[in-house]
């Protein structure tokens, strides 16, 4: 975005809010299914989700103030993927780490090969393959200079306390699309 003849680039980390990201709403639709992706259970990977919220207040100040630059958007707190997934856990009802390892891998490489060439890489395994990637790399999952930091302001929204009060239902309408199944055939939906 450019104002006053200056560019900032905001990238964020993770979002949530009361229009879960793709990535929460996937991690809701596995919580009820009681399976996930091995990756996704990583204390190794880590991520400062930023409220919705905090988001557009990050480039309604960006705009106001001029900030020329590259700058990071996160929110306060730091969890690895598995305590973001135990958060959407308790927000469903559930018990934390409730949800277990789903067993689908094929035997043999080559029969994820030919899978990804039939039908594509799901948007399911494209997360899991962005945690295990996190989990690897010692970098944060966003660059440039904390935002919050430059604009000498703060994240107003706090994760837990979000998801002590945000409570989802398995007949919540928004996890029917896309179905679980269909992270495979996301673009088909």
């Amino acid at each position: 975005m450019a104002t006053n003849g200056k560019m900032s680039v905001l990238s964020s980390d993770l979002v949530f809010g009361k229009d879960a990201s793709h990535l929460i709403h996937y991690m809701h639709q596995c919580a009820f299914a009681g399976k996930i992706q091995s990756e996704f259970l990583s204390d190794i990977a880590k991520f400062k989700p930023v409220h919705q919220a905090d988001l557009v207040r990050a480039i309604e100040r960006s705009m106001e103030g001029g900030l020329a630059g590259q700058f990071a958007v996160r929110g306060s707190e730091e969890v690895s993927s598995r305590q973001l997934l135990n958060l959407v856990e308790k927000s469903c009802g559930m018990e934390a780490g409730s949800t277990k390892p789903r067993k689908d891998t094929p035997l043999f490489p080559l029969g994820k090969m030919f899978e990804e060439f039939m039908v594509g890489m799901g948007a399911d395994t494209n997360m899991a393959e962005m945690i295990s990637h996190f989990g690897q790399s010692s970098g944060a999952p966003v660059t440039g200079e904390d935002f919050w930091h430059a604009s000498e302001s703060e994240p107003q929204e706090s994760l837990s306390q979000f998801f002590k009060s945000h409570n989802v239902s398995v007949e919540d309408e928004s996890l029917l699309l896309p179905t679980f199944g269909g992270y495979k055939f996301n673009m088909a939906d």
